[in-house]
């Protein structure tokens, strides 16, 4: 076998073990919306979430008690405005909501515990947000998800 052969079969090979990794690791976390309307998928490391009513909730689950290391984006789509966005792990929680200065939003902040933990971004037909990582720590078996895109 040629030298370039070896080296093109070696790539091959550690592009299926990453694969094979990865598709474990994703594989261990699922996404249930409690209303079948709801929509949660999760995609490389991202959770896009659409909800045509706006107001909903739902729960991401680990199998074997393994959870990211990493922060999760989060993509709302579809979504007008969100008011509020939480995400509740054991007895942490992080939390997404607007502002109001004089009664007119402001600002989308969130924080997780008491701390400021970023902001949500407008983008694409909805906003974005970002699960700390340090969230997941606290997950065990699962997180609790809530959102509302405008109080009605």
């Amino acid at each position: 076998m040629s030298v370039s052969r070896i080296r093109r079969l070696r790539a091959a090979l550690l592009g299926c073990a990453l694969a094979m990794a990865w598709i474990g690791v994703q594989a261990a976390v699922t996404a249930a919306p409690a209303k079948r309307t709801d929509s949660l998928q999760l995609r490389k490391g991202t959770l896009e979430i659409r909800s045509p009513s706006g107001v909903g909730s739902g729960q991401l689950l680990s199998d074997d008690g393994a959870w990211p290391s990493a922060p999760m984006t989060v993509r709302l789509k579809g979504f007008r405005e969100i008011e509020h966005f939480r995400a509740t792990a054991g007895s942490l929680t992080f939390l997404c909501e607007v502002e109001r200065a004089g009664g007119v939003s402001t600002t989308r902040r969130c924080k997780l515990g008491d701390k400021p933990a970023g902001e949500v971004q407008p983008a694409d037909n909805g906003f974005v947000l970002t699960i700390p990582a340090a969230l997941f720590a606290e997950a065990g078996e699962g997180i609790v998800l809530e959102w509302v895109d405008y109080w009605r």
